[in-house]
């Protein structure tokens, strides 16, 4: 699909966020899943014959045999999910969802490239093509009918598969192929020209393309760094006499924040231990705990996991709270109506020795009934956690803004609640981070004040309501369990 071009007007997702709003009953919860663990494959089918997945269970079931039928299933419905999605955004909107569904072309061009390479004219590389976009079943299957790869590739040219640019790219990328056989050489070319254009479209999208363009340049570094840990292996295995002095990008994508430099250093060090410590220094600090444990294992597929793992949370956290600089949740209540003055139309009750926090929200006192609030979670430092946890709190300690912020995005669940930040974290969350949690209930986000629940001062537990107090602008008070009322 072709990528963004000029900046246009704002993009308005409100439509589409509604229509996706509604399909949130047809999603699995955790329940679900957990209750398909001990099923075989025929018991699996039948339980997702009953839901959402129902039409592609029953298409599977004709077509396809043993485990393909499940794997097929669960693929055809992604497959409809993601176009019914693209479906409901159009104009500024739909750019930015075409930009951000863009790297399924580059996985079945790769995955189409692969299966063509080993075993052309079969259906081999159509079982790891998800066929979406400008890939639908057709044409995927016209490409692997051809006899030999350079056939398969002169079609993808011809036919300007999956777009024009990338199709450019592999014609450009084939001359050397051919010289050398090095298929991974071919793929990554045409994965860095990907890199770079989505880059650079993203570059021109402005405020509103900001979160998705962290979120690229993450993966970016994070492919980034297994590349570099790769290619120390390969010097380790005897595979390569001696690390390259690297020109250009090497075996790096384009598009990352961490220089390509400090990474090709890194990977000069003797030691995994002080490899894994000046990686840990060039990238970001949610690197450092998995690259400590690869110090000790080298085990570079654990360490891929753990970092793609990471990824998914942030981003599905990112999905329900609403994502700051343009996107918005789907998933999310509007928030509450304010006065001329920027405050709910039922001030909250003001706490002893001040008034609320500038700009809090809070909900009548009269209308919530007592309701309680789902959770109440303290993120502090390590060393006055455990005041907290002994005054009754959920506590998790944290010993960085960093990590503060990335664990803040992993408690984050759309379910209403109090997170209460210390203050000095708090301060150095990201400026729209803050601007998105302060126009919100769900969850209440607050700066907690500074100090631990000291017995001296009328108890621990007295003393953190009177900070959350100050801090949130209303009463709280802890239940039985642990969570809090309010």
């Amino acid at each position: 699909m072709k990528i963004l071009g000029r900046p246009v007007a704002r993009a308005d997702f409100g439509y589409g966020n509604a229509r996706l709003r509604a399909r949130k009953a047809g999603l699995l919860a955790g329940d679900d899943y957990e209750a398909l663990l001990d099923k075989d494959v025929e018991g699996v089918l039948g339980s997702l014959s009953s839901t959402a997945y129902a039409p592609e269970v029953e298409g599977a079931l004709t077509r396809f045999h043993g485990a393909r039928r499940l794997h097929e299933a669960v693929k055809g419905h992604l497959v409809r999910a993601l176009e019914e999605m693209r479906s409901f955004y159009a104009g500024r909107a739909r750019e930015l969802v075409d930009l951000m569904l863009s790297r399924w072309d580059l996985s079945n061009t790769v995955a189409l490239l692969r299966g063509e390479a080993t075993a052309p004219h079969t259906e081999e590389a159509l079982q790891n093509v998800v066929p979406i976009g400008p890939f639908p079943g057709a044409y995927a299957r016209e490409v692997a009918r051809q006899n030999e790869f350079a056939a398969a590739v002169g079609l993808m040219v011809r036919w300007k598969l999956p777009d024009p640019e990338t199709a450019r790219s592999l014609d450009d990328a084939w001359p050397d192929y051919e010289r050398t056989e090095d298929l991974a050489g071919l793929e990554h070319a045409i994965a860095a020209a990907w890199a770079r254009r989505t880059a650079d479209a993203l570059e021109r999208t402005g405020p509103e393309g900001e979160t998705l363009m962290r979120s690229f340049a993450r993966e970016i570094d994070e492919r980034n760094l297994l590349a570099a840990l790769r290619l120390r292996e390969a010097l380790a295995r005897g595979e390569t006499d001696a690390l390259p002095v690297l020109s250009g990008l090497g075996p790096y994508l384009p598009g990352g924040h961490i220089k390509l430099s400090r990474l090709d250093d890194a990977i000069r060090l003797p030691d995994p231990e002080g490899v894994a410590a000046a990686l840990a220094d060039a990238g970001a600090p949610a690197w450092r705990a998995p690259l400590e444990r690869w110090g000790r294992s080298a085990d570079l597929v654990a360490l891929q996991g753990e970092l793609e793992a990471r990824r998914v949370r942030d981003a599905v956290s990112l999905f329900y709270r609403g994502i700051p600089s343009g996107w918005t949740s789907p998933w999310r209540t509007p928030p509450p109506r304010r006065t001329r003055r920027g405050t709910c139309a039922s001030s909250p009750k003001a706490p002893p020795g001040g008034s609320p926090r500038e700009g809090a929200l809070a909900p009548d006192p009269a209308g919530s009934g007592g309701r309680r609030v789902s959770r109440l979670i303290v993120l502090t430092t390590p060393d006055l956690a455990p005041g907290y946890r002994l005054a009754g709190a959920a506590t998790v300690g944290v010993a960085s803004p960093q990590e503060a912020e990335a664990t803040l995005l992993e408690l984050v669940d759309g379910e209403g609640g109090v997170i209460a930040v210390h203050e000095a974290y708090h301060a150095r969350l990201d400026r729209e981070l803050r601007r998105r949690f302060d126009e919100t209930l769900s969850p209440l986000v607050v700066p907690l004040p500074e100090g631990e629940a000291h017995e001296a001062e009328g108890g621990r537990r007295e003393r953190l309501l009177k900070m959350l107090w100050q801090a949130v602008g209303y009463e709280i008070t802890f239940d039985a369990e642990g969570g809090a009322a309010r």
